[in-house]
Parts: C-alpha cells; structure tokens; sequence
C-alpha cells in the first residue's frame, strides 16, 4: 500500500503521499523518462507522477479485471501511458490471486492473521486466476528509455517481483517499495531481504517514508524503501 493510511472510525481513506510528502514532491526535478508502476490499483501513482513527469512513458501493471479497467479509464487521453493487465512475478504462467474487499490489499500471497486483525475493513477475499509473467520477460524487445524508476507495491510479492526483473534491475536508476514490517502476507520478504537482492546491482538505500503506524506500539506498520544506483554492477549480479 504505498500511500499513507489514515484510520477512520472503522473505515481508513487512502492518499497518495509517501511520509508525508507525494511522488510528485518526492520526483520532483529529478529526471525520469520510463516509469515502472508495478501493483498500479486505479492509477494513483502514475497519476501523481505525470503531473511531474509530463513526458515520461508510464507502464502500469494491475491483474484484477475490473480493477485494470478503471485504471484504463482514467488514462484514456494519455498517449504515452500503457496499462498492462498482468501480474509481475518471478515467472511466467498463470496463479491464483487473492481479490480483497479492499483493493489495495489483494495480491498474489494469502492475508496472514495479523493483517485481519490489524484492518477490520480488509478481511474477505476472493480468488481469482490471473496471467504472471516477469518483467525481464516483459521488457524483451521494448524501448525503455533511460532513466527508469521502477515502482513496486505488490502486497508482500516484493521478492519475487525482483527476481524476474535482473534485466531491469541493470539497467534501472531507481527502486521505490513497499516494505512491511508485520507478517500481512504469506512468505512476505523483510527489508533485508530486498535490501540484499539490489544491493549486487549497485543500489543503495537511500531513505524510508513510513506508513501507516501500530495504534498501540508506535512502530510503522508498512512504509516505501527508496533506492538509488550509486554503484557499479557486481559480477555476481551480471552473472544473474
């Protein structure tokens, strides 16, 4: 959920900011001509971007069918946007995906426990098959012009996400994720998990925009993990 969640009696509103600051402040002068928007629900992202980012080329990935179309709706006039109703894994194929009463929380992974418990208005889903495939896979014979900035905000199915994309991670300047600091999802990775993935392909962290906070124990529930290349390639990351 890359936005920040504002409880309200029984219910919560979505924004699009990120720590109190939106993707457009956040991007703002930073130059981005291909933008990854990876987990795209209705758009949010790629909505806060154009308005930054006029010409850049937006892809934006979102499986669920009715879902996708909103998010084709909302962008009719826009000729350099590209919606992409696929779901972006470590392979390709077809899995089940779990639809949630709240959209921004389905994903490829089973809600744990402590998701339900944690928010009341999340907690019937319904499954359905949707098509995966990488984003290697994805991107073969594509004009991604450079500098890119991928998005990820695909409810614990991070990990995976990145495994299917060495290609991209290559040659990509910015990673921008969720990260979950509960167990929401089912085989969910950690922070160090993703953290260890990038770093071989020259990415640092460079900051964290928390999200939504535990009511009780004053500790971030979720929040977005920007990376930046600041380095070289590794041999073990080409070799990948």
């Amino acid at each position: 959920m890359i936005s920040q969640v504002i409880g309200r009696t029984r219910s919560i509103a979505k924004r699009v900011l990120i720590g109190g600051r939106s993707p457009e402040q956040l991007f703002a002068g930073v130059q981005v001509n291909t933008i990854l928007d990876i987990g795209a629900n209705v758009g949010q992202f790629a909505e806060a971007m154009r308005r930054v980012h006029p010409c850049a080329a937006i892809h934006s990935f979102e499986p669920v069918p009715n879902v996708a179309a909103k998010l084709k709706a909302n962008f009719t006039a826009d000729r350099n946007f590209y919606a992409h109703e696929i779901a972006i894994s470590d392979r390709d194929g077809e899995h089940s995906f779990q639809v949630n009463e709240f959209s921004p929380s389905s994903s490829l992974l089973p809600v744990t426990n402590t998701h339900k418990q944690m928010f009341s208005f999340a907690q019937n889903t319904e499954s359905i098959r949707v098509r995966l495939t990488t984003l290697d896979r994805w991107a073969e014979g594509r004009d991604l012009k450079p500098p890119i900035l991928i998005k990820l905000d695909v409810q614990g199915n991070e990990l995976s996400a990145l495994r299917g994309a060495h290609g991209i991670l290559r040659r990509a300047a910015y990673l921008l994720t969720e990260v979950n600091f509960f167990q929401f999802y089912e085989g969910q990775p950690s922070f160090a998990d993703i953290y260890s993935l990038v770093q071989p392909y020259g990415f640092e962290f460079i900051d964290f925009f928390a999200g939504a906070e535990h009511p009780k124990e004053r500790r971030s529930l979720f929040g977005d993990a920007l990376f930046a290349r600041t380095g070289r390639v590794s041999e073990e990351a080409l070799a990948g």
